[in-house]
């Protein structure tokens, strides 16, 4: 091939290139700033349970309970809201176990005895498994005094 083709070729693959790089910027740009939006979103949340009483807890996570046992019924590997659902039920008794008496909360409405249900579901999808191991690690804790 004669030179000024060979160039013509490599000048597109270095567009293409710095085309493909650009693009994996704004991504990136895009990533970080969902991840600080998500961060604020959780720290809301935080300090809206934090304002709860005992009783408001419980019935935060008696729903959060309950949305998992129905989500227990539907088949594994389905991939619609459910996805969603799991998630946030997940993200709730994440926070929950942050909070003072969260822990005892958590273990009065039963959230020992479903993890199993969250983690073949989550486990399927291959989501949320490190904050589901961190949630099991807290409840197994001892209860202080």
């Amino acid at each position: 091939q004669d030179p000024m083709h060979q160039l013509s070729e490599a000048v597109t693959v270095m567009r293409a290139t710095v085309g493909r790089l650009q693009s994996m910027e704004r991504l990136s740009a895009d990533l970080q700033h969902q991840s600080e939006l998500a961060e604020a979103y959780e720290h809301s949340a935080m300090a809206a349970f934090a304002e709860l009483d005992q009783a408001g807890l419980r019935r935060v996570a008696t729903g959060a309970v309950a949305v998992v046992h129905e989500l227990g019924q539907a088949r594994p590997g389905e991939t619609d809201p459910r996805v969603q659902q799991l998630l946030r039920v997940l993200t709730t008794f994440r926070m929950l176990s942050l909070l003072p008496n969260g822990i005892e909360v958590l273990r009065e409405v039963g959230v020992p005895q479903i993890l199993l249900i969250l983690e073949s579901r989550l486990g399927s999808l291959r989501v949320g498994l490190r904050e589901l191991h961190e949630l099991r690690f807290r409840l197994r804790q001892p209860e202080p005094g």
